[in-house]
């Protein structure tokens, strides 16, 4: 799967951390980032060669924008497959920076001590960088980890839950089954999703192959299952 590679060769770039909040080398990462898209989504191919010539203290400062506002205002002039490429290279190009910092799996009391609010003690976001989760899975004793899309710490939350709007009710929450353990959770309050995997199951946690997985389920409205 081309998405599959693209992630697992992205998965390999080292960049230095944030310093003070500054990337010296960010416009290499983000470079480097776009060379494996270019490799690995070939159809993308035009849209990577206009942002190829972007000024580097621009992408730089975008990567700042990024990370103190989770997302940056794209540049007027693109077209959507763009702007689309462009926060795709800025968010795996800021991944780079911030995985390194990732504290792999927080202990329950780690998560805790955060205390985020207003949502302490199961935090919605990051307690290390304040990213969203993208994915999340589940252990064989049940909890649920949601998975930091920026740095990869992974952090205990609700099983019953959604932590984009922190509804708890089970009649406005479902998930659809997949194979290999996969469980796309859906809120009907406010119309998140959440691709999960249940661990036990598929023997390990492997991020690239269960991140591609995303847009395959995205579109899936079948067996609705409810929670639990």
């Amino acid at each position: 799967m081309s998405l599959e590679n693209l992630l697992r060769e992205l998965e390999s770039l080292e960049a230095p951390p944030p310093q003070k909040g500054r990337f010296p080398k960010g416009h290499r990462v983000f470079l480097e980032v776009l060379a494996a898209v270019r490799r690995h989504l070939p159809a993308l191919e035009g849209a990577a060669r206009r942002l190829q010539g972007l000024d580097p203290a621009r992408v730089e400062a975008w990567l700042e924008e990024a990370l103190a506002q989770g997302g940056i205002e794209p540049p007027p002039g693109l077209s959507p497959e763009e702007e689309a490429l462009l926060a795709l290279c800025l968010h795996h190009a800021l991944r780079r920076h911030l995985v390194p910092l990732g504290k792999g799996r927080l202990p329950r009391e780690a998560v805790e001590e955060a205390r985020v609010p207003p949502t302490y003690p199961y935090p919605r976001r990051c307690p290390i960088c304040g990213g969203e989760a993208d994915v999340a899975y589940l252990e064989g004793d049940g909890h649920r980890y949601l998975v930091c899309s920026r740095c990869d710490t992974r952090w205990l939350y609700l099983r019953v839950g959604c932590p984009a709007c922190g509804n708890t009710d089970p009649y406005r929450l479902d998930y659809l089954p997949g194979e290999r353990g996969l469980r796309l959770y859906r809120c009907h309050a406010c119309g998140h999703r959440l691709l999960a995997q249940q661990v036990a199951i598929a023997e390990g946690l492997d991020l690239p192959w269960l991140r591609a997985q995303v847009p395959l389920l995205e579109a899936r409205e079948d067996v609705r299952v409810p929670p639990g």
